[in-house]
């Protein structure tokens, strides 16, 4: 069976039409015909220069020929159709073949449309470049609006703002013009005051005149007087030395006095301090320490119990407490320029049967200061922490004597006397 040769045409839209129609019409002589054309495929290109195609396909069941259409993508209407039969039923019609010329002038055609579409790419390279180039421009130009529409916005901000200020600036204006239309009234009231009390002055000064010539004249008095008081006064001075030496003898004999008491007063407290007894300051005498738990702690009375450990500040306490409580018993033992840890040395066995209603009163420690020496805490801690059964009251150091009238509040809060409903100020 012979081959049917293969027929190619290509033409512009123009003069394609009517080429195409005595083709298909050739073609569609055979046995068989034509499907219809298919939709254009997608351009194979996603900018200009792709190329897209038509197919329809012969319905004979013994041909298998095509018919394709391409269209390149943004050129004139340019169109190229091809027809490829690959076989056919023994016929004896002969079909036209492609000569000589025809193929040289596909070639022509193709290289052609190779170089258009070569051109295009190149083109649109160009075009996408000068589009990025416009897009750069844009933007710049539209930051530059941006730019210019705030300053704008900025200077009609400032603007506002200068007519606010203005506004403000006219009112302070009108305000401080209205103070100072007062102030020249308060000073024009003023000035015609002062002009009543020049006149006014110029009056007393006239009569001061008068009594400046009456003082001149009793100047002159005094300043006789003066004369014979200095007359009197060097006869005092004289005198006065004469007296001088007796006080100095008289100064003398005290301070001997005073030394001596003080001697004798040091001597006793060595003495009661030798014999376990001490004193409070006026001289009372005091519990001795062996004695105390004896004779305070076990006297078997019923009262609430209040025991003073305390040094030179602790005085007048007991004095105040038995003044002040009724159905109360005080006890105090002072120790006299103590440290701390020698006035608290027998608070766990002093305190061993006393209440919870009883109190321990702790004032003492100005004599560590005073040293340079800090009271170790701990030590007086675990110290004291042995009276479980009592209350321990840690009054401040008290600069000075105790006295009832400035610091028995301070120790009626130091024992919580309010709950106590027999205790009177």
């Amino acid at each position: 069976m012979p081959e049917v040769p293969v027929e190619l045409s290509i033409a512009f839209e123009d003069d394609a039409e009517n080429e195409l129609s005595s083709q298909l019409e050739e073609v569609d002589n055979r046995s068989g015909g034509w499907s219809s054309w298919s939709e254009w495929s997608p351009c194979s290109r996603s900018c200009d220069g792709g190329v897209s195609l038509q197919l329809r396909t012969c319905t004979s069941g013994t041909c298998r020929g095509e018919h394709v259409r391409y269209k390149i993508c943004n050129m004139q209407n340019y169109s190229q159709t091809a027809i490829k039969v690959s076989k056919t039923t023994s016929q004896s019609k002969k079909y036209p073949t492609m000569n000589t010329s025809d193929e040289n002038e596909f070639l022509k055609l193709k290289k052609e449309i190779e170089h258009l579409r070569n051109a295009l790419e190149l083109k649109e390279k160009e075009e996408c470049d000068r589009i990025e180039h416009y897009e750069k421009e844009i933007q710049i130009l539209k930051k530059d609006n941006d730019d210019k529409e705030k300053y704008i916005k900025e200077l009609r901000r400032r603007s506002k703002d200068f007519e606010d200020e203005a506004c403000e600036a006219e009112e302070g204006f009108v305000l401080e013009t209205q103070k100072h239309r007062l102030t020249i009234n308060e000073l024009n009231r003023e000035i015609r005051q002062m002009r009543d009390n020049t006149n006014l002055l110029q009056g007393i000064n006239k009569e001061n005149e008068s009594k400046v010539k009456k003082l001149e004249e009793d100047i002159k008095e005094l300043t006789e007087m003066r004369k014979s008081m200095l007359t009197s006064i060097e006869v005092l001075t004289k005198e006065n030395d004469l007296y001088s030496d007796e006080l100095k003898k008289i100064r003398n004999e005290f301070h001997k006095f005073k030394n001596e008491a003080l001697e004798k007063q040091k001597e006793r407290e060595k003495e009661n301090n030798e014999h376990g007894k001490l004193t409070t300051n006026l001289g009372e005498e005091i519990i001795p320490l062996i004695n105390t738990k004896k004779s305070f702690l076990k006297n078997g009375s019923t009262n609430m119990k209040i025991m003073i450990l305390a040094d030179q500040q602790g005085r007048n306490i007991d004095k105040i407490f038995k003044s002040k409580l009724k159905n109360c018993n005080t006890v105090s033992i002072l120790k006299p320029g103590a440290h701390f840890e020698s006035v608290v040395e027998h608070i766990d066995s002093l305190s061993g049967d006393f209440s919870e209603n009883d109190f321990v009163i702790v004032v003492a420690g100005i004599n560590d200061f005073k040293c340079n020496r800090i009271p170790n805490v701990e030590k007086i801690t675990a110290k004291i922490s042995l009276c479980k059964n009592t209350n321990i009251v840690m009054a401040a150091i008290i600069n000075g004597a105790i006295s009832a009238d400035r610091d028995y509040p301070m120790l009626e809060g130091l024992i919580h006397i309010d709950i106590f409903p027999d205790a009177k100020k």
